[in-house]
């Protein structure tokens, strides 16, 4: 966090804003004008950065099934943040809105399973398409990506790729 707040990383901002929507959220429970403010707050969030976009749906959806007996508060704040929502979610929908999503997505980069198509064309039998098909590569990748992040050589050495960031 010390780290890229030095540079002001929007990544900071959201991850503020993400923590105040959360603790928003929980004194929710008791006080009424927290409930309001919760969800728009989380909302706000998704503006900064993209990964809110994943993580605040995943936090309101726990959340909700975990009190689903105490939300009338928050019906009033999910109509606040809806209407926040509007202009970044019409934003979705065009070209530009999933442009980072296919610049950092596994799925469009090619070279991860054109040696598993290759094997599966020169052996095709039960075994390899089973075992040789694109999807295997796909979830390797996935787990070496995800696994890579929590590595020490990433955390404290020279692993990451940006040099702003070693």
């Amino acid at each position: 966090h010390i780290q890229f707040s030095r540079a002001a990383f929007e990544a900071n901002v959201a991850l503020t804003i993400l923590l105040l929507g959360i603790l928003l959220l929980i004194s929710g429970l008791k006080n009424k004008l927290a409930a309001y403010l919760s969800i728009p707050i989380l909302v706000l969030s998704i503006y900064f950065y993209y990964s809110q976009r994943l993580i605040v749906p995943f936090i309101l959806f726990g959340f909700f099934a975990t009190f689903r007996n105490n939300l009338k508060a928050y019906v009033i704040s999910l109509l606040i943040g809806s209407l926040i929502f509007i202009p970044i979610g019409i934003s979705f929908l065009k070209p530009e809105g999933i442009k980072r999503v296919d610049e950092v997505s596994i799925l469009s980069d090619q070279t991860i399973y054109s040696d598993a198509v290759f094997a599966h064309f020169q052996n095709n039998n039960l075994l390899t398409s089973i075992f040789l098909n694109y999807k295997i590569p796909l979830v390797f990748e996935f787990l070496h990506n995800y696994f890579s992040h929590f590595s020490l050589g990433f955390l404290f050495f020279t692993d990451d790729p940006n040099p702003r960031q070693k």
